[in-house]
């Protein structure tokens, strides 16, 4: 989760090993979450487990079969300054 909060980054649904596909949720501007969406195969053809927001905010590590990757999520923020 961010520290202030207005997204979170995690696992969401299920495919092969039971493991679910990176995902982010933005914070709405009533405090709800927003529908999960898919960080895409960049990050989930790999089938990653876990996932870390590194301290810049803006960029989520995970591990998946062949190592570890990262990936900024700016285009996703940038939905939720809309």
């Amino acid at each position: 989760m961010a520290p202030d909060q207005s997204f979170i980054v995690f696992d969401y649904g299920k495919v092969k090993g039971g493991l679910g596909r990176v995902s982010i949720a933005l914070r709405q501007r009533d405090g709800s979450w927003g529908k999960p969406i898919d960080l895409g195969d960049a990050v989930n053809r790999d089938i990653p487990w876990g996932s870390h927001l590194a301290p810049d905010g803006r960029t989520v590590y995970f591990t998946g079969n062949s190592g570890i990757g990262r990936l900024s999520l700016e285009p996703w923020l940038r939905q939720r300054a809309r």
